[in-house]
């Protein structure tokens, strides 16, 4: 959630000795006393200082006050996040906390026929909407190249007739040219042979049996790395194949032969068979796959071996296979059988060898591989029925919908990150949101230390290398400023080789040879942890374990999540627990498994292991009895994602009386309500989410984060700070006696 110090909105030191150039009136204001400044003091000086303190706390006293007696909103922070509007007063807050806070907002929106809908899906659709408009502006002679190659990409999405009246014909090309598939009638068909044609499949963007990345090593972050995982499963996960008769298997029969239907368009052919054995032999995939669950325990996906060694698990000829792969992309390497490279799953590839190999299983897995290979295009195509994106979707979520201008500028987003940032970063990123990031952030990391030095779980020797890591955090904030120079934005899209009259589907195999040469040439090469890792407008944040980093994207810093005019317990209670619920992954059960460095070593002591390893089990039992519309939380898959969650409260809530200590004249409630208690209520807001039962079905089966309303109820009854603020009495829903806490 790479470049150099100075190249990025980043602050690799989070002591706030240096001043913080900046920084809003609002901010110093309110972290005064909390920040170690030099002063010069001079008595004039101190004499205009206090006055503008006494001024600027008694207007924010005077306008909050006049709030409360008054019926219409004059404070402009609190009227625009419209967070008093969404609270439902009917609903008590020490039953369902999370209808208190989302209840009107609930009524008010309609979920549709969405997959779900949500404050965070809102700000998504609209930040979209506002890439259509950037991008569909005509092209100018005072474009840079890259901007120009952005609009190339979006508008040939757009050209739906097209698309449509040439997919057939693009599909069977492109299969016919990759050796053809008979069962589908589409030949020449010269016999598909795993160890000659598999290379040449993955290149083409087909995910059969594996895949792979590169990536820091975890014991040596300084390093890249091979890791080869499982995959070559066209549902998002092995759960969903255990169930011959449930209906996501069902679903995943009717998908491959209305896909293969609509290509084979002129054929009257009843594709059940086929569609049984693909489906079939994924199943036999997935049964020896681990779960979500499993792989999140990072020490047991850590495998190195020798490409020998692999090829005696599953016996393609993974030197070859290298060789081919990096070359075609233009990147020489001499991968040799010494090669090293980590395996996630070695039973995994031990098992499916003869699934691959074994004679008895040749038909099935030739229409297994063309199957995937032919899915792999659909990321770039449309079909006539819909969308070949869209119908596999559809799978998942059956009630979505995505319109051209979603879809497309997903599409270009996902290409040029980089270059569709620049004019969103333009509109709606300054000086003052990256210095109120940077300010909340500064407050919220000095919270963390002091709850951290408190916890009497943790021996002195861990809490003195927990404090370290936490002052050598990276920050990456909005976006890398490399975006607003044409000639270093020109030179990062230099490779990909698209113009005015590059087709749809064209764009598709210029694509996948500029990414596949952008991380091919990262092997063996230095890693650079400061180089921006994703698309800035995306409505993201997140923590990178290995690089010891967090990203808070341009995409979120926008309401509901932050807006620089907001007083403290909206700030702190919205993106304070963002960036507190970032802080924590670096402590979670995965996170807490590296150092400051990024290196996966044991750097606690064996107590405080045993310790936290106790503690994060009260979560995982706690959020086991969760359920939402008939769905059971898995509380191991979502443990990360909760002990975060967790975290991010109690931190942000712990800066946000920091604070508060230093305004001396503050209103005690707004519209009836207190600032403590709005400080939750701003938290809790932004969860408000409704889900359709496909999705939540596949969301609890897959994702890592807990479902919306289970954050704010999760997190909470683990907070005794709530239910003081709010008087619930003990043992009522919202304040069980029995509390999970870790940070």
């Amino acid at each position: 959630m790479s470049g150099q110090r100075g190249m990025y909105h980043l602050v690799a030191n989070h002591d706030s000795d240096d001043g913080s150039d900046g920084d809003s009136d609002e901010l110093a204001l309110l972290g005064a006393g909390r920040r170690r400044r030099k002063r010069i003091c001079m008595c004039i000086v101190c004499i205009v200082v206090l006055v503008v303190l006494l001024a600027l706390g008694a207007a924010g006293y005077f306008a909050y006050d006049h709030f409360h007696k008054s019926k219409s909103c004059t404070v402009p922070g609190v009227c625009n996040s419209k967070i008093l509007d969404y609270i439902d007063s009917s609903i008590d807050p020490c039953d369902d906390f999370y209808k208190y806070s989302c209840g009107k907002w609930l009524s008010a929106n309609s979920l549709g026929d969405r997959d779900a809908w949500g404050r965070s899906y809102k700000l998504a659709t609209d930040n979209y909407q506002h890439l259509d408009k950037y991008l569909s502006k005509r092209i100018s002679e005072n474009d840079p190249d890259a901007i120009r190659k952005s609009k190339y990409i979006y508008s040939a999405c757009k050209n739906v007739t097209f698309i449509q009246n040439n997919f057939v014909k693009h599909v069977k090309d492109f299969i016919r040219k990759a050796n053809g598939w008979d069962a589908i009638g589409i030949y020449p068909d010269d016999g598909w042979d795993i160890n000659d044609d598999l290379v040449n499949d993955h290149y083409l963007g087909s995910s059969a049996f594996f895949s792979f990345g590169i990536t820091p090593d975890d014991l040596d972050s300084t390093k890249a790395v091979i890791k080869v995982k499982q995959g070559g499963l066209t549902l998002d996960s092995p759960q969903k194949y255990y169930d011959r008769d449930g209906t996501d298997f069902q679903d995943l029969l009717n998908t491959i032969k209305q896909v293969l239907a609509a290509v084979d368009s002129t054929d009257s052919s009843d594709y059940s068979l086929l569609a049984k054995d693909i489906a079939t032999y994924e199943r036999h995939l997935a049964m020896e796959s681990l779960t979500d669950a499993e792989l999140r325990n990072v020490s047991e996906i850590y495998n190195p071996m020798t490409l020998e060694e692999l090829s005696s698990l599953f016996n393609l000829d993974w030197v070859n296979y290298f060789n081919t792969i990096f070359s075609t992309a233009g990147v020489a390497f001499d991968f040799t059988s010494d090669t090293n490279v980590i395996v996630e799953t070695p039973d995994y590839f031990r098992n499916i060898n003869k699934y691959a190999y074994d004679v008895m299983y040749a038909n099935f897995s030739i229409n297994y591989a063309r199957w995937h290979l032919l899915l792999s295009e659909f990321s770039y195509s449309t079909l006539p029925l819909n969308s070949g994106w869209d119908v596999v979707r559809k799978m998942k979520f059956p009630n979505t919908k995505l319109d051209e201008i979603t879809k497309c500028a997903q599409m270009t987003e996902h290409i040029m990150p980089l270059a569709v940032a620049r004019p969103f970063v333009k509109d709606f990123i300054n000086d003052e949101i990256i210095d109120t990031v940077n300010e909340t952030a500064n407050q919220i990391l000095e919270a963390f230390i002091e709850r951290l030095m408190d916890k009497d779980w943790l021996d002195e020797e861990t809490k003195d290398r927990c404090v370290d890591k936490v002052d050598s955090i990276t920050r990456l904030i909005a976006y890398p400023d490399f975006i607003m120079m044409d000639d270093k934005l020109n030179q990062f899209y230099k490779g990909l080789i698209i113009d005015r009259s590059t087709n749809y589907f064209d764009i598709g195999v210029a694509v996948k040879k500029f990414q596949y040469h952008q991380a091919f040439t990262a092997y063996k090469q230095p890693i650079d942890k400061t180089q921006w890792p994703s698309a800035p407008t995306e409505v993201n944040a997140f923590y990178s374990p290995q690089s010891n980093l967090f990203v808070f994207e341009a995409g979120i810093l926008r309401p509901p999540f932050i807006a620089s005019d907001w007083p403290p317990f909206l700030l702190y209670g919205a993106f304070g627990t963002v960036i507190g619920h970032e802080l924590s992954h670096g402590f979670d059960d995965q996170g807490q498994q590296y150092d400051e460095d990024g290196n996966r070593i044991q750097w606690w002591t064996d107590e405080s292991v045993d310790n936290f390893e106790e503690r994060t089990q009260c979560f995982v039992d706690q959020y086991s009895q969760y359920e939402l519309q008939g769905y059971k939380i898995d509380g191991k898959l979502t443990l990360g994602e909760n002990i975060a969650d967790n975290g991010g409260v109690h931190t942000a809530y712990h800066a946000y009386k920091n604070v508060m200590n230093g305004i001396k004249h503050r209103s005690k409630k707004i519209g009836g309500h207190t600032l403590d208690q709005l400080f939750f209520v701003a938290f809790a807001q932004l969860w408000c989410t409704e889900y359709s039962d496909n999705t939540l079905k596949s969301l609890t089966q897959t994702d890592p984060h807990s479902p919306g309303p289970i954050r704010v109820l999760g997190s909470l009854v683990n907070n005794k700070e709530f239910a003081t603020a709010f008087n619930c009495p003990k043992n009522s829903r919202m304040n069980p006696t029995n509390k999970c806490e870790l940070w």
